[in-house]
C-alpha cells in the first residue's frame, strides 16, 4: 500500500500528481471552514482569500467529506512530500486518522485508509474567523495567481456536493456559496463599461481589479468564462480595437492557453497582466486612445 492523502479543498477536483487510486468518503471529528487566509494561490497582500481549512471539532461525530488519494511511496519520497510540505506551509498541524470510504463508483479497499491531515491552527495569523456575509464579500473580490477566490469555492462546494450522499451536507459550504452568488450578481449590477477611457492604475492588484471588472461585464452567464463571440464583442463595441476580426481571434487563441475554445478569468487577467508588465508604455498608450473607464 502506498501513502494515503486527502484532499478537502481544491485537492478534490484540482490534481496535479500521478495517484493509484481515488477514493471518496469522510473524515470524523473535525470540521471544515472558508476562513483561511491566503496571499499567493487566490489571493495577493491587501487583498487576502479565504480558503479551507479543516479543524478538530467538539462533535466527534462532525464529518469532513473529501477524497483519499493513494500515491506511490516512491513518488511521494522523491516528490510530493517536499512538494506538498511547501503548498501546506506555515500554520498547520497534522493528524493521521482513519478515512471512512464512502464511493459506489471504487473498488472497496480492504485495509484500513489512514490518511495524514493538515489542519489548521486557530492561533496563526492565517486564521480569520468571520460570518457569512463577511467572508462572502472577501471571496468575491480576491484573486491570485491560481486564478479568483470565487472559482475555488464554486468548484469545492459543487466537488463536495457531488460526492455528498443522501442525507448529508455541508451547511457553512453550501450557505457561503448562495451568499457568494448573491453578492456577485448585486456586484456586477454596480459595474458599466463607458467606451471613454481605460484607466490602468500603477499598482499591481489594482490592475488585477481592473482587468476582472472588464471581464466581468461580458461574462453575461456568470461562468467565468469568456467564448470568442463574447471577446469580440468586448474588443470592437468596448474597447473599440482597430482591428480585424482574424486579428481578435488570434489574440483569442493566444490567450486561450487550455485551447479548450473559452477563456477562463485567469487566463484572461494573466495575458493582459503580462502585456502590462511587459510593454506597459504601449499597452497604455493604445488604450488611451479608446477610453474606457470603470464606474461603480
Amino acid at each position: 500500500m502506498g501513502v494515503w492523502m486527502f484532499g478537502y479543498g481544491s485537492l478534490i477536483w484540482k490534481i496535479d500528481f500521478p495517484t493509484i487510486r481515488r477514493v471518496t468518503g469522510y473524515v470524523s471529528g473535525y470540521h471544515r471552514t472558508m476562513e483561511w487566509a491566503d496571499e499567493v494561490h487566490r489571493g495577493v497582500p491587501g487583498q487576502q482569500s479565504r480558503t479551507a481549512a479543516i479543524f478538530r471539532s467538539e462533535d466527534p461525530t462532525e464529518r469532513v467529506w473529501g477524497v483519499a488519494y493513494e500515491i506511490s511511496q516512491d513518488y511521494w519520497d522523491r516528490v510530493l512530500e517536499e512538494k506538498v510540505g511547501y503548498r501546506e506551509r506555515g500554520g498547520y498541524n497534522t493528524d493521521d486518522v482513519e478515512f471512512h470510504q464512502f464511493d459506489a463508483n471504487a473498488t472497496t479497499v480492504k485495509d484500513k485508509i489512514i490518511v495524514t491531515l493538515f489542519l489548521g491552527d486557530k492561533s496563526s495569523p492565517n486564521y480569520k474567523p468571520g460570518t457569512i456575509d463577511e467572508l462572502a464579500h472577501h471571496i468575491v473580490r480576491a484573486i491570485g495567481a491560481s486564478g479568483t477566490n470565487l472559482e475555488y469555492l464554486y468548484q469545492t462546494a459543487e466537488s463536495v456536493r457531488m460526492i455528498l450522499p443522501p442525507g448529508e451536507t455541508d451547511k457553512h459550504l453550501f450557505d457561503l456559496e448562495a451568499a457568494c452568488k448573491a453578492l456577485e450578481m448585486k456586484e456586477k449590477q454596480k459595474y458599466t463599461l463607458k467606451t471613454e477611457t481605460v484607466h490602468l492604475d500603477e499598482k499591481y492588484e489594482n490592475r488585477r481589479e481592473m482587468l476582472l471588472k472588464i471581464f466581468k461585464t461580458v461574462d453575461k452567464n456568470m461562468d467565468r468564462q469568456m467564448g470568442l463571440p463574447e471577446f469580440q464583442n468586448l474588443a470592437i463595441n468596448k474597447l473599440n480595437l482597430n482591428e480585424s476580426m482574424e486579428s481578435i481571434k488570434e489574440k483569442f487563441n493566444a490567450i486561450d492557453v487550455d485551447k479548450n475554445g473559452k477563456l477562463s478569468t485567469r487566463e484572461f487577467i494573466e495575458y493582459f497582466l503580462a502585456e502590462l508588465q511587459e510593454e506597459e508604455k504601449e499597452f497604455k498608450d493604445e488604450y488611451a486612445k479608446f477610453g474606457s473607464h470603470m464606474t461603480n
